[in-house]
């Protein structure tokens, strides 16, 4: 944090202020405009004292950015949006959008400001990653890196005649043809040991086994028709350790992490082109259009809902649709909740068909079904409410990594998955699920298992 982070403070409450008078004062299209203003002046203030904050939390920041975008390209083109099967046009939707994303990020920077994270770390770093079993020592991060590599290896030989791009199918074709549904579930399940091999990316003794492991699953990805996703979601974890690790360098240094990121972002937009040139022979300018198309589908679910939910009062018959999912053990969906309910809402019914039977989901809902039930008053808890827990589980990974606890890893890998769908495809029934419960119980136990073996040790 900077030395002069207190002005970042005293901009943040003026921006609150400030977003407050626009909203009593219920200008209109200028609204919209004065909220993108306060947004990227305070954004401006953070870059400076705290740059390192947009490294440290680039999944909150990159959907931010994206979801805003794609509602300003609908509300000032007339671009058209196929899976709506409607134009765009002026809304004056932006502006609850851009305050409710002002109070996600605004929230975890207060939280970063009062609870900096070099203050948070009790125990030193680990040096030794093998567990002792009866003085014997068992290489476990050896053990889960051999695992993982091996996994995705056989995986990706299982298809290796088979890429997408000579099958000519997207990944959701191709996971319907080629990819059982227990293989499904196997990957998803290898999936959240990420945290714990991209972590072993900056451990010297491991470096190695864990770039390897992380080439495998790139190219299995990529091979089954993967394009973005899983790639930003590494991207995300790398540069989440990195801005840990390197969060006291001045800003000409931390300058040049964000310069790489970004470059890392372009080069993961060049591998969605390399795989429409592979799949649809698209060019140039198809691809350009492509990823306008694609931002602009990141804001097309707030946009359409909006006048809606204006025009809507709180249904408890409809709320009883989402909350009848809440600790159910029934995984097959109703479509009458999370970004179903409101892909059904905003869509013709053919269209909507489609999109289920080729399952598939637009891109984000984000706080479109939170507007809908609970309007104003509902966004800003929730926005409240989701900084706080993107901040307190970005907290938990980085601590995680710090000791290089790998089912904490492992856990934290589960938990990202999560808070990342519940966030960009409303599907907040997440959060009150089993699995969610069964993650914080096994945080407490692990936590207190821990607690107890350090107060062992230290009493010799």
């Amino acid at each position: 944090m900077g030395k002069n982070s207190n002005i970042t403070l005293i901009c943040t409450a003026i921006a609150y202020i400030l977003f407050a008078v626009c909203w009593a004062a219920s200008v209109g299209e200028k609204a919209n405009w004065l909220g993108l203003l306060i947004l990227e002046i305070w954004a401006i203030v953070v870059f400076f004292h705290f740059p390192m904050f947009y490294l440290r939390y680039p999944f909150v920041i990159f959907t931010a950015v994206t979801n805003i975008l794609g509602v300003l390209i609908i509300e000032r083109t007339s671009l058209f949006l196929p899976e709506l099967n409607t134009y765009g046009y002026s809304k004056h939707s932006l502006f609850y959008l851009v305050f409710t994303w002002f109070l996600v990020l605004s929230s975890i920077y207060i939280l970063e400001f009062f609870l900096p994270s070099s203050e948070s770390v009790i125990f030193k770093k680990e040096t030794s990653l093998n567990l002792k079993i009866r003085n014997i020592g068992v290489p476990i991060f050896s053990i889960v890196g051999i695992v993982f590599t091996g996994f995705f290896l056989l995986q990706f030989l299982s298809v290796f005649f088979h890429p997408f791009f000579l099958e000519q199918m997207d990944r959701f074709l191709y996971a319907e043809k080629y990819i059982s549904p227990l293989q499904g579930k196997l990957i998803g399940y290898f999936t959240y040991i990420l945290p714990a091999i991209v972590a072993g990316i900056f451990h010297s003794n491991y470096r190695k086994m864990s770039l390897r492991a992380l080439i495998v699953f790139a190219v299995y990805k990529f091979w089954t028709g993967e394009k973005f996703g899983a790639f930003f979601l590494v991207f995300c974890y790398i540069f989440t350790i990195i801005s840990y690790l390197k969060q006291n360098l001045d800003l000409k240094s931390t300058i040049k992490y964000l310069t790489r990121a970004l470059l890392v972002l372009f080069l993961l937009t060049g591998v969605i082109f390399g795989h429409r040139i592979l799949l649809y022979h698209s060019t140039v300018s198809q691809n350009k259009n492509y990823l306008i198309q694609r931002i602009a589908q990141n804001g097309q679910l707030w946009w359409a809902m909006y006048d809606l939910s204006n025009a809507s009062n709180l249904d408890t018959y409809e709320l009883n649709d989402e909350l009848d999912m809440f600790f159910t053990l029934n995984n097959k969906p109703t479509y009458k909740s999370g970004i179903y309910k409101i892909m059904e809402k905003t869509t013709p019914l053919d269209l909507f068909w489609n999109k289920i039977n080729s399952n598939s989901r637009y891109a984000d809902s984000t706080f479109a079904s939170i507007y809908y039930y609970f309007k104003e008053p509902g966004l800003m808890i929730s926005a409240i409410l989701f900084g706080i827990l993107f901040w307190g589980l970005t907290r938990y990974f980085l601590a995680a990594y710090s000791y290089m606890h790998i089912p904490e890893l492992i856990i934290s890998g589960k938990m990202m998955v999560i808070m990342n769908t519940v966030l960009t495809q409303s599907d907040f029934y997440m959060i009150f699920s089993y699995q969610t419960m069964i993650c914080i119980f096994l945080m407490f136990f692990l936590g207190i298992c821990r607690s107890y073996l350090a107060r062992k040790n230290a009493l010799g």
